[in-house]
């Protein structure tokens, strides 16, 4: 049975001169350390694109363009269904929000594929890695 009041989220893997930007997670949960790529959950109202530019600004100060969804993860155990997307830097130094993330890096695909990172990032960077 599909769950209609299932949340909803999105992550982007932010793209800025061929890197990509990833966060350690700072806050108190399973994934506390962690790389991942930045995103959360949508806001009454929102659709996945708007959320995506929030939550860009408000965990790296960053403004970023979309460039397209391709795909979407749900985590039946948290009952959300996150959409993925490929996003581009637009303007911005990146800076932490620290009581979420506690530092930022942008990293080659290559180098992305060796951190310790949390499940929904490995799996949004494998299937970003399909479409290329």
């Amino acid at each position: 049975m599909i769950n209609m009041n299932r949340r909803k989220g999105v992550m982007g893997l932010i793209e800025k001169d061929g890197k990509f930007l990833f966060g350690i997670e700072s806050k108190a949960s399973p994934i506390q350390g962690k790389w991942r790529l930045l995103g959360g959950k949508l806001e009454q109202g929102e659709n996945a694109e708007q959320a995506m530019i929030r939550e860009c600004m408000e965990e790296a100060n960053i403004r970023v363009r979309i460039e397209k969804f391709f795909g979407n993860v749900t985590i039946d155990k948290n009952d959300i269904t996150i959409d993925l997307c490929h996003t581009k830097w637009d303007s911005g130094n990146p800076s932490p929000k620290l009581n979420e993330i506690s530092q930022l890096e942008w990293f080659s695909l290559e180098e992305a594929k060796k951190l310790d990172k949390d499940n929904v990032s490995e799996l949004a960077l494998g299937l970003f890695e399909e479409i290329l």
